[in-house]
Formats: C-alpha cells, structure tokens, sequence
C-alpha cells in the first residue's frame, strides 16, 4: 500500500505587471512578412527563476501578441503547471486599455491573441509617435513561504494508521 502524504497547499496570489511600447511597422502591411518583435525579459522576485517576455507576429491581416513564459534566460521555455491569468491590452495616449482580453493559462509555455489589424489602425490606440504600448498583467498563485521559525511542513506517511484501522474496522 503506497503512503498518503499531505502537504500545506496554502498559496498567495502574486501579479507581475509589464508595459512595453513597441515600434510595430508591419501593422500598415498585410503581407505577413514582417518578423516577430519580442520585449526584454521581465519578472517577479516572489517567483525566482521565472521570466516572461512578449511577443509581437505579423499574421498578415492580423497581429498576435503572445506571453510566453521562460524558466531562464537561456531561451528555455517552461512548460507551467500552475495555472494562471493573464490581462493583455493595448494602452492609448490617454492611458487608456483598448482590446484588452483576460486569457488563462495551464500546461502551456504561452498564451496569445490575435487582432485585426485595420481594428487597431482605426481605434487610434497608437502613441503619439506610431507606437503600440502593450500592457500586461500576469496573476500566479505561488506557495507561502512559511515565516521564520516555523517549520516546513513535511509528509507524512499515513500508512501505519490507516492499516490499523483497517484492520479494526474488519473485525
């Protein structure tokens, strides 16, 4: 018989929010030639070794824009467990979020969407100079860290008692 080990599932809740303005020339093209734009890494100290960056595709018509989540900064992908919610806008001259969309995430290393990009061009989300800016806010429940002092919970191996009571409860 294989032991029950229980641990604390206690999690907090943990947003790392991101604005990238991006210089997007092929959002005037529908060819779909131009090359994927990428944002520098960015992160969260309450999730060590995690690093995220966008992503911008020319799709012809369209523009994704993609979160993609890294474990390093060697290109290496994640592949998450954990489940998260990403809010993902394109933020005017006024500050204001258009086409923002709230995507969830679990067992993946990205999250995307797509627009049209006559959409954009029309809705006057661009910056003074041309720009997009892109806003992004990636909320990941992580586990507590326990406070000094207290102890790291640890397993705990149930199979001894529940034999026992088992073997009372058949009797």
């Amino acid at each position: 018989m294989e032991a029950f080990n229980w641990f604390d599932s206690g999690s907090v809740s943990v947003k790392v929010a991101f604005d990238w303005n991006v210089q997007a020339k092929f959002l005037e093209t529908v060819d779909g030639k131009g090359s994927d734009l990428s944002s520098a890494f960015f992160s969260t100290k309450e999730i060590p070794g995690h690093q995220w960056k966008l992503q911008l595709s020319d799709l012809g018509a369209k523009l994704r824009i993609s979160l993609l989540h890294y474990v390093n900064t060697d290109g290496i992908l994640a592949n998450i467990i954990d489940p998260f919610q990403v809010k993902i806008a394109i933020t005017n001259k006024n500050g204001v979020k258009l086409f923002q969309r709230v995507l969830y995430s679990h067992i993946h290393t990205f999250v995307y969407f797509d627009l049209i990009k006559e959409e954009i061009l029309k809705s006057k989300c661009r910056q003074a100079d041309g720009s997009l800016t892109i806003s992004c806010v990636n909320e990941c429940m992580v586990k507590k860290q326990p406070a000094s002092g207290i102890p790291q919970p640890v397993g705990i191996n149930c199979t001894h008692q529940l034999t026992a009571q088992l073997e009372e409860l058949f009797d």
